[in-house]
């Protein structure tokens, strides 16, 4: 999953969000990681990955 957030904590936020509207009882998320952090225009990109 790519999530453009102002800051990290921002981007485990999204993370979290979009986990949970397009994955509603599909899977179970343990936790999520930060992989990779990447500058874009008006903020950062972040890669996260979860672990079931």
């Amino acid at each position: 999953m790519i999530v453009i957030a102002e800051d990290e904590e921002k981007a485990f936020a999204s993370a979290e969000d979009l986990l949970q509207r397009q994955a509603i009882g599909l899977i179970e998320i343990d936790e999520i990681a930060l992989l990779e952090k990447k500058r874009t225009n008006s903020g950062s990109g972040f890669v996260v990955e979860g672990t079931d």
